[in-house]
C-alpha cells in the first residue's frame, strides 16, 4: 500500500511539473469570418490596400526566450491604395504568429489587408485579411458613388454659373 501511494505521489508531481512548464497555449478566431461584408470592414478601417508581401523585421527574434505575441513589423509592395494615403511601400504592424493573429502571408503573397492606424503606424491582424479582389471591388464601389455624387453637384454648380451669365449682371435675381 505505501509502495502505491508513494507511486502516486511521484506521479501527481510529475504531472505538476509539466503543467507549470508548458507554454500557454494561443489561438486566433475571427468572429465575422476573414472575408464576411467587406464593404463595412473597409468603412470602419482607417486605410486598406492590395500588395504583396516582401517579408518582415522582428526584433525579438534574436532575443531568448522570445515567444508568444511578440509584435513584428511586416513589409509590403503596394499594388493599389483602396483607402488612405500609402506609398509604394508600407509597413503594417501585427502579432508575430497567426495563432496569435498575426498577418502571417508566404513571401510574394499577394493580400487585401485592412489596418487601424495606431502608435507608431498601421497596424492590422489575421482576421483584417480581406481576398483581394473582393477588397478592389469594395473600394471601386465607394470611389465610384463618390464620383457620381461629386458629378452631379459639379454639374448643378455649372448650371447655375451659365444661368447667372446668360441673364447678364443685376437680373440673375430679378424673375420680372
Amino acid at each position: 500500500m505505501t509502495r502505491i501511494f508513494v507511486f502516486a505521489l511521484a506521479l501527481s508531481f510529475a504531472a505538476a511539473a509539466l503543467v507549470a512548464t508548458a507554454e500557454p497555449a494561443a489561438a486566433c478566431s475571427c468572429a465575422a469570418g476573414p472575408d464576411s461584408s467587406v464593404g463595412p470592414r473597409l468603412a470602419n478601417a482607417d486605410a486598406a490596400f492590395v500588395g504583396t508581401y516582401l517579408g518582415r523585421n522582428d526584433p525579438l527574434a534574436t532575443e531568448p526566450g522570445a515567444t508568444g505575441a511578440r509584435t513584428v513589423i511586416n513589409q509590403f509592395q503596394v499594388e493599389s491604395a483602396v483607402k488612405g494615403d500609402l506609398g509604394e511601400t508600407v509597413e503594417v504592424f501585427s502579432a508575430a504568429d497567426d495563432a496569435s493573429c498575426g498577418v502571417a502571408p508566404g513571401n510574394g503573397e499577394r493580400v487585401g489587408l485592412l489596418l487601424t492606424r495606431g502608435a507608431g503606424g498601421f497596424r492590422s491582424d489575421l482576421c483584417s485579411r480581406v481576398e483581394p479582389d473582393a477588397l478592389i471591388s469594395a473600394g471601386a464601389g465607394g470611389v465610384q458613388g463618390f464620383e457620381v455624387l461629386a458629378a452631379v453637384v459639379a454639374g448643378l454648380a455649372l448650371v447655375a454659373v451659365a444661368t447667372a451669365t446668360a441673364l447678364g449682371p443685376g437680373r440673375a435675381g430679378s424673375f420680372r
